[in-house]
């Protein structure tokens, strides 16, 4: 879900990676996330058809990963909570407001896709 908060667009199947842990192999929580200001599209789909990034497709595909909607929704708030304080962040690491302006065009999705999050709760 990161990437579609995110133009982290770069997201082909080389671009996951995986944690062995006590209990057998997990998907790892972040892999690879360098954003991309200049592309517009996922090159993977974020269900069978549709490669945009847009957090109403993200909670559609909850099924896919055994979550109900109410969990995905969950999900997705607690991901857009995080991405929200990416600037923050970004400094506590130790990167330059210059690195920082320059990487804000890559959180335009989120801003987008933040204004919708509202509206993404069960009828």
């Amino acid at each position: 879900m990161k990437p579609a908060l995110s133009d982290t667009l770069d997201d082909h199947l080389r671009n996951h990676g995986f944690l062995l842990g006590e209990t057998g192999w997990m998907l790892a929580p972040a892999f690879d996330v360098n954003p991309n200001i200049d592309k517009d599209d996922h090159v993977l789909n974020i269900d069978d058809t549709d490669n945009r990034s847009d957090l109403r497709t993200v909670i559609s595909t909850a099924s896919f990963y055994g979550l109900s909607h109410a969990q995905a929704v969950d999900v997705v708030e607690s991901v857009v909570a995080v991405v929200d304080d990416w600037q923050a962040c970004a400094r506590s690491v130790g990167l330059s407001n210059a690195d920082i302006a320059g990487t804000q065009g890559a959180f335009s999705a989120h801003t987008c896709c933040r204004a919708l999050s509202i509206k993404l709760l069960p009828v």
